[in-house]
């Protein structure tokens, strides 16, 4: 159960003891209703105050119902949790009550067990969050060039704006993320999503001018806000990335790699997606200088962080309607790190009923690129994922195709997989459908699913007809690309 569940049952608890006080009064009015000689004058006015006294505790029953129904409805209508729901339940049990308790005195006996019963039904029958109709986990299989959709358990909208850190950083970042919130500008908006775009800075200038490629506010920001959108850093990439993902919580990398019509690729039917540990392996930092000849890198490897990937892994493929992944590692070399890493994932992996097939990472590199369709969905450790997403975007026409998506427990950072290509940084020919995808994904992780797929298909549209940027043979600039993609849109 989801913490913000837990007060359901305090909705529930607060039903049954108002519903307990009506059984007490109904109990006591019933008892008078009746008089037992009717030829008694006191008697016959006991029985009319009684009467009275129900109506008055029905009027009662009928108001407080109505406002939790009002309450209920207002909060479903607006996005939020199962407690509103439960409100809603229980409010119209009493409402129900109210209502028939003038007619069938009785019947306020039964108060407690319609606030009851409406509340259980408001708390099983609570709609999911909007917007998960727009999962990558699309049961009943696969759906094909669908990988790049992604999340079993999508941010439920909200009314308000989403608060979005814009970080362009180095390089051709400064010109591909603005292009990613030009798509994200066009699909917003009634009934769209709507955001407030908050920009920041990090990155190799930022350290040349203050000291530190990563200032603190940057930091705090994207840790506050709904999501992140991030370009690219050069030599300080370490320095950005990697707390950038600590900000938002990120324990799994999603990389998706994919071939599109209209763009030539080595291997047209790649089409698979990479879970990559985000937190530990050689990127935990550890690295030392122990002599002018000799230095060390300590990998870091945890169950907890192993099964952590696993459980989402699992629920990733169960939700495609898939019952099986690969698992990608050097567990004949690295026996203890590798091992462990293993060990977890299958054990995680068989308690859940999903099939693994193991792979050691250099057989995955040769296989990969003789037959792409071996693989669908790839969990790795860190580095490999790293590496090994890498190269499957050489199959697929280049780094400029691979958004990825790094996910935490609520809040998430979006970014492209190239890096700065400083070769052709400034002249405004960069490629930007790899931050577009990345924006794409940015919509599914808020719970909008469809307008997710809009971009996705307008990306592949202009991936097909054209215009192209250089490095997949055209002669586009990057602006040339986003208007094509916002035209389709």
């Amino acid at each position: 159960m989801e913490p913000h569940e837990r007060p359901a049952y305090g909705t529930l608890a607060l039903g049954g003891l108002l519903g307990s006080v009506g059984l007490l009064l109904g109990l006591w009015a019933g008892s008078l209703s009746v008089p037992s000689d009717p030829d008694a004058g006191v008697a016959a006015g006991l029985a009319g105050a009684a009467l009275l006294l129900v109506v008055l505790v029905a009027g009662t029953f009928l108001l407080l119902g109505l406002g939790l129904a009002g309450v209920g409805w207002w909060a479903l209508r607006t996005g939020r949790t199962r407690v509103p729901s439960v409100a809603l339940g229980a409010g119209l049990g009493f409402v129900g009550t109210g209502l028939l308790t003038p007619l069938v005195p009785s019947l306020l006996l039964l108060a407690p067990v319609a606030a009851l019963v409406g509340g259980f039904a408001g708390h099983r029958l609570a709609p999911a969050p909007a917007g998960s109709e727009g999962r990558a986990d699309r049961p009943g299989g696969r759906e094909p060039g669908r990988t790049d959709t992604l999340f079993s358990r999508p941010v439920p909208r909200r009314a308000m704006p989403h608060e979005i850190v814009v970080i362009p950083g180095d390089g051709i970042g400064q010109e591909v993320v603005p292009a990613a919130v030009e798509v994200l500008e066009a699909v917003a908006g009634d009934p769209g999503p709507e955001f407030e775009f908050v920009e920041r800075e990090a990155g190799d200038r930022v350290r040349e001018e203050t000291g530190e490629a990563l200032p603190g506010t940057t930091y705090e920001a994207a840790a506050a806000a709904d999501a992140t959108l991030f370009g690219a850093a050069g030599d300080t990439a370490a320095d950005v990335i990697l707390p950038l993902r600590e900000a938002v919580g990120s324990f799994v990398n999603v990389r998706p790699a994919r071939a599109y019509p209209g763009v030539e690729a080595v291997r047209p039917e790649t089409d698979l997606v990479f879970l990559r540990e985000n937190t530990e392996g050689v990127y935990a930092g550890h690295e030392s200088r122990l002599s002018e000849d000799l230095s060390t890198l300590t990998r870091v490897i945890t169950t907890s962080a192993s099964e952590r990937l696993a459980e989402f892994a699992c629920d990733y493929v169960s939700e495609r309607g898939e019952d099986s992944f690969q698992v990608v590692h050097k567990a004949n070399v690295m026996r203890e790190t590798d091992g462990r890493f293993r060990d977890a994932v299958v054990d995680v992996a068989d308690e859940r009923g999903i099939d693994t097939e193991e792979v050691l990472m250099d057989a995955f590199a040769t296989r990969v690129c003789l037959d792409p369709t071996a693989f669908d969905v790839v969990v790795c450790p860190n580095l490999a994922g790293d590496v090994l997403s890498d190269l499957a975007a050489g199959l697929v026409g280049g780094l400029g195709l691979l958004p990825s998506a790094n996910i935490g427990p609520g809040n998430a950072l979006f970014e492209p997989v190239h890096g700065t290509a400083p070769d052709i940084a400034g002249e405004g020919v960069a490629n930007p459908c790899a931050a577009v995808l990345s924006a794409a994904m940015l919509l599914d992780h808020l719970g909008y699913g469809a307008e997710g797929d809009r971009v996705r298909e307008a990306v592949e549209g202009v991936l097909a007809d054209g215009p192209h940027t250089p490095d997949l043979g055209g002669d586009a600039t990057t602006d040339d690309v986003t208007a094509a993609v916002v035209e389709r849109l």
